[in-house]
């Protein structure tokens, strides 16, 4: 896990190499209070417990208290649907498609002091967003 601290204060947690359920539940677990978003990829290799994962992600991350979650990949129907469903109404969710358009939407949205969280297996990529985030 790697933590940037940009200049004007948002937090980029980077734990974007590896994504399974108990890593996924402790990242979501450790967040401090204050804005936090937690851009959420695809967890790979997982096999028959795939949907079971991400199932359980979905509400997990409901239940963690986010202001935003983002998710990243075109199998994250099943973590998006049970976070709406077991979510609180203030939680924003927002599916995209690729890591551009994560990067789209959180250079619209990101605000000084927010914290984000980066969690995905690595084929999903986030890496390269976290680069291109701590840079700009």
């Amino acid at each position: 896990m790697q933590t940037i601290v940009r200049d004007d204060g948002v937090t980029l947690v980077h734990d974007a190499y590896n994504a399974n359920p108990d890593s996924a539940a402790a990242a979501l677990g450790s967040m401090p209070a204050r804005r936090r978003i937690a851009v959420l990829g695809e967890m790979a290799d997982l096999g028959a417990h795939a949907e079971r994962a991400h199932h359980r992600l979905g509400i997990l991350a409901a239940r963690a208290g986010l202001d935003v979650l983002l998710t990243v990949g075109t199998r994250t129907a099943l973590l998006i649907a049970e976070a709406a469903d077991t979510g609180h109404g203030d939680l924003d969710i927002i599916a995209v498609p690729d890591t551009q358009g994560a990067h789209d939407v959180l250079l619209r949205i990101l605000r000084p002091e927010d914290l984000v969280l980066f969690k995905a297996s690595r084929a999903a990529r986030l890496d390269d967003l976290v680069t291109a985030l701590r840079d700009c």
